[in-house]
């Protein structure tokens, strides 16, 4: 309990000593309905506040730009008939894009701020009947959807306004009913835009590499996998290959996979040893294995490893497997496991985030709606003061988990070549955020409504709305939780 309250008192100690970078007060007709941020590249963000007229049908969304040395680029406000729903964003030399979907009229918008003369543009009304798929690169988004009959892959690709391109992927009819089943059953994208540390766990997969798709099913009973590549300056050809885990290792009782750079890595275990092999996702062949042995090779504790087989052979764990570059030039891959029913892999942090916020709005508005005839149907309950025990319960479980050791993941280092560097680096090129911890104080603030938040390795930039003065604040401070 004692550490519980030590962490309280930093984070609130942290919360406090913020600097504050830019305020905006909302015109008096004007309330704020939500905020968006977005982080670029060099440490650079970008914020947008989300306005509603009152008593009216008006929204608007005043934009504003923070450079990595900290200076404020404003942007004149953008009418709106509709709270928008952002899906992505990216930049492109000095222009920056955000995607808008309007899920009711099944069109996505395309929102341009140009930095240099501090204009905007905006792109409506482009037909898009829904989104599977959302690939976030740093310079364009791809949006992807497969049709209900999967004869057909809608395939849009979003740079700057102009530089929009629509295109649509025949299925030859050998993997139609592949992609009719993925289109029903469900498939996750996976983001290697950014470090990825335990990726997903779904049986079906899709990865953008090297500007190829890569459609990743996987049979958890038979422990196969069956790749379906696409390469997007030549879709006509479908490459299909199948792989599965090696006889080798016996009664195997969990397996996955992850693609990186034109490779299958798959990981299987069962009660007392596992195995990593590499393949080939063009031709087939099988490039590597790593056995046991080559784990305890790369300075991994053998308890550790034995502890790993023993866990992901319940049947309420999920092993997973990542593969991210190093500062060096190298690859450093981290095998891991989670809850079943538990773990979520979230490609799209600020779509999902977004959509949790939208949700709550509604309900929101839902609950307003009500509060008379909730207030009736529960007239015995006497009013309560002070704060929400359930809140407090929350937040002190929530500081418990995080107190708790969690079991050590498994990580080797290897060459482009695949050889195992037993003594090399494992800081990542890209940063390990968990933006999700660092968000995790803000809750208790009762100040703060609508916060949103973009991250670099080293600091948060983040916006809200203070409660009680009705001004909205972006503030950034160092990174407090990291992995």
């Amino acid at each position: 309990m004692r550490k519980i309250l030590l962490l309280v008192l930093l984070c609130s100690f942290y919360i406090v000593n913020a600097t504050d970078l830019y305020t905006f007060t909302p015109e008096k007709n004007y309330s704020v309905k939500g905020t968006y941020s977005s982080e670029l590249s060099e440490g650079a963000s970008f914020h947008l506040i989300l306005l509603k007229r009152k008593n009216k049908s008006e929204f608007r969304i005043k934009p504003v730009y923070i450079s990595n040395s900290e200076d404020i680029t404003e942007f004149e406000a953008i009418e709106m008939d509709r709270l928008p729903s952002i899906v992505s964003h990216h930049s492109n030399n000095n222009i920056i894009s955000f995607l808008d979907f309007n899920k009711r009229g099944e069109t996505i918008s395309l929102l341009d701020f140009d930095l240099e003369n501090t204009s905007s543009v905006k792109i409506t009304d482009i037909t898009l009947k829904g989104i599977q798929t959302i690939f976030r690169l740093e310079d364009r988004t791809i949006l992807l959807n497969i049709d209900k009959k999967g004869e057909k892959i809608s395939h849009k690709t979003f740079g700057t306004s102009q530089d929009i391109h629509l295109n649509t992927i025949d299925i030859p009819e050998d993997y139609k009913d592949t992609f009719k089943k993925l289109m029903k059953n469900g498939l996750e994208a996976i983001n290697q835009n950014e470090y990825v540390d335990k990726a997903s766990i779904h049986t079906n997969k899709i990865f953008l590499d090297n500007n190829i798709l890569s459609y990743i099913i996987d049979d958890e009973k038979e422990k196969s996998t069956k790749s379906i590549s696409i390469d997007l300056a030549n879709p006509e050809t479908f490459i299909e290959k199948e792989f599965s885990a090696s006889k080798k290792l016996e009664k195997i009782k969990n397996y996955n996979t992850y693609v990186y750079n034109k490779q299958l890595f798959s990981i299987a275990s069962n009660k007392n040893l596992l195995e990593v092999e590499v393949f080939d996702l063009v031709n087939g062949a099988k490039l590597k294995t790593f056995s046991a042995s080559d784990v305890l090779s790369a300075n991994n504790d053998v308890e550790n490893m034995k502890e790993y087989a023993k866990s992901t052979s319940k049947k309420n764990m999920k092993s997973t497997i990542t593969v991210n570059e190093t500062k060096d030039g190298n690859l450093v891959m981290k095998l891991d496991r989670v809850d079943r029913a538990k773990y979520r892999y979230n490609y799209n942090w600020w779509g999902y985030h977004w959509m949790m916020h939208q949700n709550m709005m509604m309900q929101q508005h839902q609950m307003q709606q009500q509060q008379q005839m909730i207030q009736r149907m529960n007239n015995s309950i006497p009013n309560r003061f002070g704060p929400n025990p359930e809140v407090y319960n929350q937040f002190e479980a929530t500081f418990k988990e995080a107190l708790k050791t969690e079991t050590e993941a498994i990580v080797l280092v290897f060459n482009k070549n695949l050889e195992i560097l037993a003594e090399a680096n494992t800081e990542t090129k890209l940063p390990k955020i968990d933006r999700d911890k660092n968000l995790e104080k803000f809750k208790k603030e009762s100040f703060m409504k609508n916060t949103t938040a973009s991250f670099t390795d080293t600091k948060m930039t983040y916006v809200y709305l203070n409660r009680k003065t009705k001004v909205v604040h972006i503030e950034t401070k160092p990174l407090l939780l990291t992995e």
